[in-house]
């Protein structure tokens, strides 16, 4: 086994955790099932948390069982390298759609928060610093969010603490009243989106392991999850039942104008919007890590400068593209997500690919120690002979 890299500890691994279960579950998943599930959207988002719970229950599994093997590592040791290689060329595709529609709903995000008007001057140079992010590696992303996270979480907090406040929560009642078809159809039509922790199975291996793991990894999914059904319960009570629903950026722009209600006040909204803004390409370039790491091990390269220079330039120049296209042609793509061919990466990626993996990391770590003990007995001999 090749000697891994730790990049992270466990105080940057709270914040990560923590912000990225925050950003779509809060900004643009609710706008985006309303429609299906009305008053009872807040049920939807409970099983979106779930999910989440569901893949960190794994992650920390994992860890605990073989805290030393990456991912690619206990795929090749239990799989093969062939379909290893297989299975993350799959989950890198299904990560680069995901992240070319993040990066546009960014560029929405931003149309509605900054300014109206061209995409490319916004999300261009996210694109190209996020690659070099990944260029530059895990452990630079995760300094920069432990330097930022303590604020951006502070303001995610007020923003939602703002919001429940001046809420009529009794606007949610009654529950189910449509049946529980509605919740469901909102859950399964935008699973594409779900699944926050979904890349987190690659900092396997890359993990400090400190005292209080499970404390510590524990505190921020239950503080997310708390917040972010507090929220979904609180969007609906705030606007009742009108066409706002559908528009962009309402947990910032409208939501905290009205609060505020001063247009002098409201200036401050675009503060809070920047700072949200923040977290989104935070997530973004955690996300190009993830893509990076996954088709650096497919493609077989090296840390050689050169490799990693040439699949920086790849990537930014795909999502580019990539990003233009679902730009351009918006509707086209969402139906073709929200259908059944989203099932060719949710089943195996967001489902089936975390219920083996415990089994896999068992099986990896237990081929691991047999290996180490066999080069031990081997190396035993020669240093008798040397005495």
């Amino acid at each position: 086994m090749r000697k891994t890299t730790k990049d992270l500890n466990t105080h940057q691994l709270m914040y990560i955790l923590f912000l990225t279960s925050m950003i779509y579950s809060i900004i643009f998943i609710p706008n985006r099932i309303i429609s299906l599930t009305g008053r009872d959207m807040w049920i939807t988002i409970v099983f979106f948390v779930l999910l989440n719970i569901f893949h960190v229950v794994i992650f920390y599994i994992c860890i605990k069982l073989a805290p030393n093997l990456t991912l690619n590592e206990i795929l090749e040791k239990t799989l093969g390298k062939v379909i290893s290689k297989i299975i993350l060329a799959g989950f890198g595709i299904y990560l680069f759609i995901r992240l070319a529609i993040m990066l546009s709903d960014f560029g929405l995000y931003t149309n509605d928060v900054v300014f109206s008007n061209n995409w490319q001057p916004v999300v261009l140079p996210v694109i190209i610093v996020g690659g070099f992010c990944a260029y530059s590696g895990l452990r630079s992303s995760s300094r920069m969010i432990e330097v930022l996270g303590a604020g951006i979480i502070i303001v995610m907090i007020i923003t939602i603490f703002a919001v429940i406040a001046s809420s009529d929560l009794t606007n949610i009642l009654p529950i189910l009243n449509s049946g529980f078809k509605p919740v469901l159809n909102g859950f399964s039509n935008y699973l594409f989106y779900a699944g926050d922790y979904l890349g987190v199975i690659c900092f396997l291996g890359r993990i400090k392991i400190e005292k209080k793991l499970a404390l510590n990894i524990a505190i921020p999914i239950i503080a997310s999850a708390v917040f972010v059904i507090m929220f979904a319960i609180s969007y609906y009570g705030f606007y009742q039942d009108i066409a706002v629903f559908q528009k962009q950026g309402h947990s910032l722009i409208d939501m905290s104008q009205h609060l505020l209600g001063s247009e002098s006040l409201a200036r401050f909204d675009f503060v809070i919007s920047i700072i949200w803004m923040a977290a989104i390409i935070i997530r973004i370039f955690l996300n190009m890590w993830v893509l990076y790491s996954s088709w650096q091990y497919v493609f077989g390269l090296s840390q050689k400068p050169v490799h990693k220079y040439i699949l920086v330039v790849g990537i930014i120049i795909l999502l580019n593209f990539a990003y233009s296209y679902y730009s351009h042609n918006t509707t086209a793509v969402i139906k073709i997500i929200e259908t059944g061919w989203r099932f060719v990466f949710i089943l195996p990626y967001q489902f089936l690919l975390y219920l083996l993996l415990p089994f896999l990391t068992y099986i990896a770590n237990k081929k691991e120690k047999q290996a180490q003990e066999k080069n031990m007995l081997f190396k035993k001999p020669a240093k008798d002979a040397n005495e």
